[in-house]
């Protein structure tokens, strides 16, 4: 299973960035690969705020679903154990971390 974050969505909708292109191909391929891709959306709750707190929380997801995250976002580094890709990597790049 991937998780895909928010960025990735982005990227792949605005047209005036540079990562369009990348970010299109690569969510247009994983969604009609077959394996499970879910979408995170951002919910405020109580207390919390923050993009790290998304953040932490779509990391336990990941462990708890052994998925991969798919995200441009650097953060994710910060919580050992999770499986990043960066879609907008050049292509033949290793695109795990």
């Amino acid at each position: 299973m991937t998780l895909v974050d928010a960025n990735v969505l982005l990227y792949a909708y605005d047209s005036e960035s540079p990562h369009q292109a990348p970010a299109r191909q690569w969510l247009a391929a994983e969604l009609s690969s077959g394996r499970p891709v879910r979408l995170a959306l951002i919910c405020e709750q109580g207390q919390a705020s923050g993009a790290m707190v998304m953040d932490a929380h779509l990391a336990a997801l990941a462990l708890e679903h052994d998925a991969s995250i798919a995200t441009t976002d650097r953060d994710f580094t910060r919580f050992p154990g999770i499986d990043i890709l960066n879609p907008i990597e050049a292509a033949g790049d290793d695109r795990r971390r």
